[in-house]
């Protein structure tokens, strides 16, 4: 544990996980970026790149990914 900071826990459960984006596997279709609530995903150079800073984890582009390229963590 690192000193100073609290461990994670249901009461304390720390910042959110950002999805993330195999650019393997993304096609670039979009369908992420149509379903994301807060508008954190955009297309460059034609795949998909969430903007971590911005990104809540809630995972909905991920389950929206037909391709399984999107992953949280």
């Amino acid at each position: 544990m690192n000193p100073g900071r609290q461990p994670r826990s249901r009461l304390n459960p720390g910042p959110p996980v950002a999805a993330k984006v195999d650019l393997a596997l993304c096609t670039g279709c979009g369908s992420c970026i149509a379903v994301c609530p807060i508008e954190a995903i955009r297309l460059k150079n034609g795949k998909a790149h969430v903007q971590t800073e911005a990104c809540a984890g809630c995972g909905t582009c991920a389950a929206q990914c037909r391709e399984k390229a999107i992953r949280l963590g």
